[in-house]
């Protein structure tokens, strides 16, 4: 199975091994203004990739390297008109065959939420996490948190799933 994950409308569709594909029901969500708040709240979550210096090889041809510099100035500062439902390396397949979507937090909605689809495309519930959590992984009957500390190392939680 292949899950494959849309953004307009938000949905997640499958591919069977035999080829056919089940669209999946849009997934309610709220769509969020990207307003000068939003874009505060994006970069300052980002900071720390924002601010990463930027490296290339030595052997990079000049073209590609003002090309690639001149893309990465230009997605710092050029924002959508609405928060997309979820961000990039958004979804985790779960040891039952669902999928989990993380959400695109936003300035109300900080914290991490999983949207849990299953293979009919049907949001099938929601998992919200606490700030500095995130699921990293499945077992058979487990989801795997993983949590920052104030000294920023992570800690690994198991915890019952379903």
């Amino acid at each position: 199975w292949i899950a494959i994950l849309r953004v307009d409308p938000y949905r997640v569709d499958w591919r069977a091994p035999d080829g056919k594909v089940t669209r999946g029901a849009p997934i309610p969500y709220v769509r969020v203004a990207v307003t000068e708040r939003e874009k505060r709240f994006y970069l300052d979550r980002n900071a720390a990739r924002a601010n990463r210096p930027f490296t290339m090889p030595p052997t990079a041809p000049s073209t590609l390297r003002a090309a690639l510099e001149s893309g990465w100035r230009r997605a710092w500062s050029e924002f959508p008109p609405f928060v997309a439902p979820f961000e990039s390396l958004a979804l985790t397949p779960t040891a039952d065959g669902r999928v989990v979507v993380l959400r695109t937090p936003s300035a109300d909605a900080p914290d991490p939420v999983y949207d849990i689809v299953d293979h009919r495309g049907q949001l099938s519930g929601r998992v919200q996490l606490a700030k500095g959590e995130r699921i990293v992984g499945f077992g058979k009957a487990s989801v795997y948190i993983s949590a920052r500390d104030a000294d920023d190392l992570e800690h690994v939680s198991r915890h019952p799933w379903p």
